[in-house]
């Protein structure tokens, strides 16, 4: 008995489902892929700690869009003549010699534990990698062996080589600022296989910097900013030959702790965005591919314009100019403070502590001399 032909019809219908059929394989086969390399399903994925679901790509970018345009809009409103008024000239050759000086002097009592880590107030200091990444990235490469240093055999790092094995701390082993520590330093460093081992291990630990249980405050987590860099640093150098999952996830475009406005953050929180821009910034200078580039200039501008007594979010715009070194200069305490010292940026402020410990000064000198000598 012969098989009756297929009408007209019913070849329409098959040729219409089988691109459904494997369009749906290939999402099934994604999820597949996603759960196995970040122990977490779709259906609980957190938009709030930087992971993108495949399923809601769509969405993620309306909802990015819709934030960034009103940056960029409020970017755009910016008086032009506030620019000009308040533009200055490159650096004068008196003052250079004058930043000079007193990062020669912050360099002679900016304080360090016994096993020559920096620190604030406290040793092993726990943002000890944040500081060590930024002034790597700065050109002081003695910070970046001591980043290195910062990982044990698995690829993981910590949030400073003293911190090594100390499971059992009141602090989670790591942060999202150590994370961008270490971010400045493989963009300075491209140490390919660092790269490759740390990413690695943190799909093996569920998408996560650490495995602490004790995490009260969730700083093992990875915020969106984390897969944004490491997205377009694979993109440029193939630490993870042929890996997708990376550009899913880094679709999340830098934006706030709270998912609603650039910018509206203070103290760490701006700063962590301005910090962020800097590593783009820097990896654009390498030849790195970035994303958004007009976008992060918008922000940049906005933030400026809302705090244009920061100098870091000064120079992000103008670069190295007079008023910026100035600001330093007048911000910065070229003598140890009494009784102690504190963290560069106090909780409540976003500028300069008169009590800062140093360190962030000598990098942001660092910026405007254009070199760590």
């Amino acid at each position: 008995m012969t098989k009756p032909k297929m009408t007209q019809a019913q070849r329409k219908r098959f040729f219409l489902f089988l691109p459904a059929l494997v369009c749906g394989l290939l999402i099934f086969s994604g999820r597949h892929h996603f759960e196995n390399h970040f122990g977490s399903s779709l259906a609980q994925a957190d938009l709030h700690i930087g992971f993108a679901r495949l399923t809601d790509t769509e969405r993620d970018i309306d909802e990015t869009r819709a934030i960034t345009d009103e940056v960029a809009s409020e970017a755009g409103g910016i008086d032009p003549h506030w620019l000009k008024k308040t533009s200055s000239p490159p650096i004068q050759k008196s003052t250079l010699v004058a930043l000079r000086e007193l990062r020669d002097r912050i360099r002679k009592w900016a304080p360090r534990c016994d096993d020559g880590i920096l620190t604030y107030h406290s040793c092993p200091y726990p943002d000890a990698l944040r500081h060590l990444g930024l002034l790597c990235l700065s050109g002081d490469f003695p910070s970046c062996e001591q980043v290195r240093e910062s990982r044990d055999e698995q690829g993981r790092f910590w949030r400073s080589k003293s911190f090594i094995g100390l499971e059992n701390e009141p602090l989670p082993s790591f942060s999202s600022s150590s994370g961008r520590g270490v971010m400045a330093y493989l963009i300075a460093k491209a140490d390919q296989k660092t790269a490759s081992d740390w990413i690695t291990y943190i799909r093996k630990n569920e998408g996560r910097f650490c495995p602490d249980v004790r995490d009260p405050e969730n700083q093992c987590r990875i915020r969106a900013y984390f897969w944004h860099l490491a997205w377009q640093l694979n993109e440029h150098y193939r630490f993870l030959e042929g890996d997708q999952a990376l550009r899913y996830l880094g679709f999340l475009m830098v934006r706030n702790e709270e998912n609603k406005r650039i910018g509206h953050e203070k103290a760490y929180d701006l700063l962590g965005t301005a910090e962020t821009i800097y590593l783009l910034r820097e990896m654009k200078k390498r030849g790195i591919q970035i994303s958004d580039s007009d976008l992060i200039d918008a922000v940049s501008l906005v933030l400026h314009q809302r705090h244009p007594e920061n100098a870091m979010l000064r120079f992000l715009v103008r670069g190295a100019d007079e008023e910026t070194a100035r600001l330093l200069i007048s911000q910065c305490p070229a003598n140890k403070p009494f009784p102690r010292v504190e963290d560069g940026w106090p909780k409540y402020d976003v500028e300069l502590s008169p009590k800062s410990a140093g360190h962030y000064c000598i990098f942001l000198i660092n910026l405007l001399l254009g070199s760590a000598k």
